[in-house]
């Protein structure tokens, strides 16, 4: 997929099975009252890009969550 900042920049991220994956681990982790959560430092996802992580970027979670 490929995610367009402007006329010249445009990031290109292949979404892994990895990936989708650690998505869905995280999400149920996060329903877990009390619970730690997922750790963030082995996430595939974890790819800081302007302060902002792939799981946290709205394009990248909807093609996580086909």
């Amino acid at each position: 997929m490929e995610l367009k900042y402007s006329d010249n920049v445009k990031l290109v991220v292949n979404i892994t099975e990895e990936m989708k994956q650690d998505y869905r681990d995280c999400g149920e982790c996060a329903c877990v009252p009390g619970g730690d959560g997922k750790d963030c430092d082995g996430c595939s996802l974890n790819v800081d890009i302007g302060g902002v992580t792939l799981c946290e970027m709205l394009p990248v979670t909807e093609k996580l969550e086909e």
